[in-house]
């Protein structure tokens, strides 16, 4: 990590960072009883990897709140589908089918 997390307004902004390069980047919020991953950005030219550590970054984040649940929302629009195939290899499963996207939910007991 390039640096450690920062919380604005009880929000996580993390870097992530490679060979002290910026590489992603995750922003996740209490919701609901649980955790919410609000933004998970993977830059440009980054390790193929670099999803797959954003996301265990925000399992261990929900997991050290002990989050009931954690959330993950996919746009349908713009967005490319990696996120949602690998959180459903996490664990996370739908949730919720908006006209917008889709509501990915994983229960926290299975997050470890």
């Amino acid at each position: 990590m390039s640096t450690p997390p920062v919380r604005v307004a009880d929000r996580l902004v993390l870097t992530l960072a490679l060979d002290g390069r910026d590489v992603g980047l995750l922003v996740a919020f209490p919701w609901a009883g649980g955790f919410f991953l609000e933004h998970v950005v993977v830059f440009p030219d980054a390790p193929a990897t670099t999803l797959l550590a954003l996301l265990q970054a925000g399992l261990d984040e929900a997991n050290r709140r002990e989050a009931k649940h954690i959330g993950i929302f996919q746009p349908t629009q713009g967005m490319d589908s990696r996120l949602r195939t690998v959180a459903q290899a996490f664990g996370f499963e739908p949730y919720h089918v908006a006209e917008d996207g889709v509501f990915l939910v994983k229960r926290a007991e299975e997050a470890a």
